[in-house]
């Protein structure tokens, strides 16, 4: 015969079941307060990490920019102004093949950027890429203002 609680007069196993079910959806909240929690540290990090990427290119501290430029990119690899800050930084660093790499990713998650369009043919003409940064123009032309088009050209 199963017990009976002397208090709500509910047979105890029932009172058990309904407190553990009521603590696994206690813990499955709590999970996920955590998971948002986290999601929202990662996105803070990413942000700091850019901010202070700028503020290092804006004092000419290159170095610095490639590194935290590069930990937003880890954090974050799948934001295309993230990786266009990227090539930025590799950009002003002086590391040209890094900056394509860079760019290209940026333009990969997200086409039709007439800056990042720009700084990679620029890039490319910098590593003797004439041809390639020519045929990036063309292609891209209708996205870039004229006069940047023409300048680029000219280069």
């Amino acid at each position: 015969m199963p017990t009976t609680s002397a208090v709500t007069g509910a047979p105890t196993s029932a009172r058990i079941s309904a407190s553990s079910s009521r603590s696994n959806a206690a813990a499955s909240r709590r999970s996920k307060k955590l998971d948002e929690a986290s999601a929202a540290k990662g996105k803070g990090a990413v942000a700091a990490y850019a901010l202070r990427a700028q503020v290092a290119l804006g004092s000419g501290d290159y170095a610095s920019a490639v590194d935290l430029a590069e930990k937003a990119a880890e954090e974050s690899p799948q934001e295309a102004n993230v990786r266009s800050l990227l090539g930025n930084a590799y950009f002003a660093a002086g590391r040209f093949a890094s900056a394509e790499a860079a760019y290209g990713d940026a333009l990969a998650l997200m086409p039709n950027q007439p800056d990042v369009i720009l700084k990679r043919a620029l890039v490319q003409i910098a590593q003797g890429k004439k041809d390639e940064a020519v045929s990036l123009l063309r292609a891209a032309q209708r996205f870039i203002d004229p006069a940047d088009y023409g300048l680029a050209l000219a280069l």
